[in-house]
Formats: C-alpha cells, sequence, structure tokens
C-alpha cells in the first residue's frame, strides 16, 4: 500500500511500465540539442496533500528533486536514486504546472526517471518540520496516509477519503 503517488505512474497491470494516469504528471518528454538535454514535466493540477498541506506544486517537485539530484537526506523514508545527476545544470521552473531540467546528459535523468519509487516532499513543510520531522511524520499524496511507523514492527496506514485517484477499499491497514 502506497502512501505516496509517484510522478511517473507505475502500470498495476504488470508494474514495469509507466502510466501516466496513475502519476502526478500529466506529461514529460526529453528534447536533446548537441550537448544539451532538457526535461520537461507538467503536472496534474489540484492534487492534495494529506494533512491540508494544501496541493502539489512545481516548488515541490523541484525541492524533492533537488534534494535528491543533488544530495539530499538520507532517510529511508525518502530515496534517493541510483545515480546521482552530476551533470544537472538547473532545474527551471516555467510556470505553475511545468518544469524544465537543463543538463549534459540524458542518461542521467533518464536512469532517475526510472527511480518510480520516490515520493514528492511537500516543500513548506519540511522546511516547517525539518527532515527529522518529516521522516517521523511524512506527509504525501497517495491513497493511504502514514498515522503510525514502528522501526522493524508496523506501519499503520489510513484510506484517504476521496483520492483522486480512488479511495481504497479499506478504511486502515496494519
Amino acid at each position: 500500500a502506497a502512501y505516496g503517488d509517484s510522478l511517473y505512474g507505475l502500470n498495476r497491470k504488470d508494474n514495469l511500465t509507466f502510466d501516466p494516469s496513475e502519476g502526478l504528471l500529466d506529461s514529460w518528454k526529453i528534447d536533446v540539442k548537441g550537448d544539451d538535454v532538457v526535461t520537461t514535466k507538467v503536472i496534474k493540477r489540484g492534487i492534495p496533500w494529506h494533512n491540508n498541506e494544501g496541493v502539489v506544486t512545481t516548488q515541490d517537485v523541484k525541492f524533492t528533486d533537488a534534494h535528491l539530484l543533488l544530495g539530499g537526506t538520507s532517510s529511508s523514508t525518502v530515496q534517493r536514486p541510483i545515480i546521482f545527476n552530476r551533470d544537472l545544470n538547473n532545474i527551471e521552473i516555467v510556470d505553475d504546472v511545468t518544469l524544465r531540467y537543463h543538463s549534459k546528459l540524458q542518461q542521467l535523468i533518464v536512469d532517475y526517471q526510472k527511480q518510480w519509487v520516490g515520493y514528492l516532499m511537500p516543500k513548506a513543510y519540511v522546511e516547517r518540520v525539518g527532515e527529522d520531522g518529516y521522516r517521523k511524520q511524512p506527509v504525501n499524496t497517495g491513497p493511504w496516509k502514514l498515522i503510525q511507523h514502528v522501526s522493524d514492527t508496523r506501519v499503520n496506514l489510513e484510506a484517504v477519503p476521496n483520492h483522486w485517484r480512488q479511495t481504497p477499499e479499506y478504511e486502515k491497514l496494519v
């Protein structure tokens, strides 16, 4: 059970291919111009964070990707990509739903995009509670809300009513 939604969405039938209807992105594309690689991501509008933290913004996506790609947290609740993008020049916010990633090596961006297990972090919440606070009580967008995590023992999850994709069938999972 996921308490977060990935950007790219994983096809539920094969768990191997991307399905944009399952992810937080409306679209993404990669353009190569000489040495320069530009990856453009367009996020869905109005996807709410748990705990009334507002909706997912391009600021949240940039914060998460910069954090992960450029050496952020070591938290087990936030997955680091396998390959760090040393050649990422910058992440540009184009408008309220569009980001552009400027890079020199396409493969590193593509490899990061394949890390669909990573969840977004709400920038304002992480800045307010800090990384330790986020590790203790992460906030995300998935069909399940994390209620309690006892390391190596149990995880308590609660269904998110009216989730943007589908409300889970069960009210609680332990």
